[in-house]
């Protein structure tokens, strides 16, 4: 099957939770009955998962199943979602967690901090 943006954004949610969570490809597999390489794919999108496939997963990472699923634009497009992609990675992860611990004057200085560098990589690639 060719990769379907709407699959890509399930997985993309469902490794963010199973990143929060705490837990292994393995150890959702395991709980759906399938191999972790088979899992995988449901994360890269790349395969569809089952209606109680996709259960089973949200109640092992103890996530809400209208949580993972994406929000579709008029086109039926999956709407982007920064959030998502920044829980699906390890620094992702700990990114927000720090942010999240942070107080309101130090949260605004991350975030000048993020739009200077957003700024310079722009004029760097437009300069290119």
């Amino acid at each position: 099957m060719k990769p379907n943006s709407i699959e890509q954004a399930i997985g993309l949610k469902l490794r963010a939770a199973r990143l929060q969570a705490g837990k292994t490809q393995a150890d959702i597999a395991a709980v759906m009955g399938v191999k972790h390489q088979a899992y995988q794919k449901y994360e890269l999108g790349e395969v569809r998962m089952t209606l109680g496939a996709f259960l089973l997963a949200c109640a092992e990472l103890g996530a809400e199943p209208a949580s993972i699923l994406p929000r579709l634009m008029n086109d039926r497009t999956p709407a982007p979602d920064p959030f998502a992609a920044m829980g699906a990675s390890i620094g992702g992860y700990e990114l927000a967690d720090c942010y999240g611990r942070v107080d309101d004057d130090q949260r605004r200085s991350i975030l000048s901090v993020a739009k200077a560098f957003l700024s310079a990589s722009t004029i760097r690639s437009a300069a290119a």
